[in-house]
């Protein structure tokens, strides 16, 4: 689909969307380590890159308890996160990515050491900490994340154990701000 805002001097500002279905719920498993694992919301896989913060082909990334998108400090893109009110992801059904916040330079978690990291604020609240058996697990709730491309994806984190974070999401598409 092609929709053609203004004309002004011979410059065109349009909006694009796919015509084809969008994927259904996609679930996704990432190894975690002290390295970054990259992931395409879009393409529904891991990527790999030499220089994340110069490429728009990821949307995620993954460090341990930490998540950045691409977006603000992390990277080139147009990627953001905001916590929506729902608990579950099929209750979220539209997105606003004039909501989403940039990733920013956030302090490393658990006590605190001074280091920062680049990462998004908002999904810096993705799990709970138990201080007692100091095991993490999600905290609940869904995230409306803006991937590097503009579009908007709905992700949930289901799963935190032996060292591997698992998510379901559903990838709204460029220019959609309605889930189906």
């Amino acid at each position: 689909k092609l929709q053609i805002l203004t004309y002004t001097s011979g410059v065109y500002q349009v909006r694009v969307a796919p015509l084809g279905p969008r994927p259904n719920r996609v679930s996704l498993t990432v190894e975690h380590s002290a390295e970054w694992a990259y992931l395409s919301l879009r393409d529904g896989a891991s990527v790999e890159l030499d220089a994340a913060e110069d490429s728009i082909q990821w949307d995620l990334g993954v460090s341990g308890v930490k998540i950045r998108t691409n977006g603000g400090t992390s990277g080139a893109g147009q990627g953001g996160a905001y916590r929506s009110e729902h608990m579950r992801l099929e209750d979220v059904a539209t997105g606003d990515p004039t909501q989403c916040i940039e990733d920013q330079s956030l302090a490393e978690p658990g006590p605190p050491s001074g280091e920062t990291f680049s990462g998004n604020p908002i999904l810096a609240e993705w799990y709970d900490y138990d201080g007692q058996t100091h095991e993490v697990s999600p905290g609940g709730g869904v995230f409306v994340v803006c991937t590097a491309d503009g579009g908007l994806a709905r992700v949930q984190v289901t799963r935190y154990a032996d060292h591997q974070l698992s998510l379901d999401y559903d990838y709204a598409g460029l220019g959609r701000e309605i889930f189906q």
